[in-house]
């Protein structure tokens, strides 16, 4: 049994958890389209394994997971950045060629919930708590913002922690070579790259659901493809990934 899980700890542990110095983690992401090769439940899935390496770290407390992830209409120009004509009504990822639809919590819902697990973890005393985001849709990270910079003080810190490096050597892109590598890091069982088709066929981002982080930054190639190519994935690639943003989580929580 893991002790350092919210949900099975009794009242009297988590009052000694909260004890100064205390840490909170709280992943969070979405249901999501991640392409036909992989499941919906990447972002969080993602989050939470961060969470389990730096709670084991640092001795900090990890609550549930939230498969709560929050999106918007799509801009035209995001739109068209994507291969489209600008006029389509689109949230988030989800194309018309998707099978299924996201399941996208209304800007105003997620903020609600993330505000209340922010304000209870506040009232038990946490002095660290740490939202480590899976989701890198701006609306989210924008909500996200708000809140922690709102919930500061000088008694607590709320940190909203993207689990993505700026750093990193791959392209983040959504559900192509970074994100496939990750999922196939944490549980390969959750990617199956048949799905896709053989590598003389371009992945054109309105057909797949799926998109390279160059395309929505604005500097997509003229085939509107993916370069960053889901094929190519690998587990390595996701556990170095992991390991280094874990490892950049752990640094930013001992700065505090």
């Amino acid at each position: 049994m893991n002790k350092n899980e919210f949900r099975l700890m009794r009242p009297d542990e988590i009052q000694e958890k909260a004890k100064t110095p205390s840490i909170a983690l709280l992943p969070v992401g979405s249901l999501e389209w991640h392409g036909v090769h992989m499941n919906v439940g990447m972002d969080t899935m993602h989050s939470e394994k961060v969470a389990a390496i730096v709670a084991e770290a640092l001795d900090a407390v990890r609550l549930p997971a939230l498969y709560i992830g929050t999106e918007v209409k799509r801009t035209e120009t995001q739109l068209k950045n994507l291969g489209f004509t600008g006029n389509e009504n689109i949230t988030g990822v989800d194309f018309p060629s998707n099978s299924i639809p996201s399941m996208y919590f209304p800007p105003e819902v997620f903020k609600a919930i993330m505000e209340t697990e922010i304000k209870y973890l506040k009232s038990i005393g946490f002095h660290k708590i740490i939202i480590l985001n899976g989701h890198g849709a701006d609306k989210q990270i924008e909500i996200l913002d708000a809140l922690s910079n709102l919930y500061s003080d000088e008694k607590t810190k709320v940190i909203n922690f993207l689990c993505f490096s700026p750093d990193s050597k791959y392209d983040l892109g959504h559900a192509c070579l970074l994100e496939t590598s990750i999922m196939m890091g944490i549980d390969s069982e959750c990617v199956d790259k048949s799905k896709l088709p053989e590598r003389t066929v371009p992945l054109k981002f309105k057909d797949y659901g799926f998109y390279d982080g160059k395309a929505i930054s604005g500097q997509p190639n003229s085939t509107y493809t993916v370069e960053f190519d889901p094929r190519d994935a690998t587990a390595d690639i996701g556990k170095e990934h992991l390991r280094k943003i874990s490892k950049e989580c752990i640094n930013l929580i001992n700065s505090l």
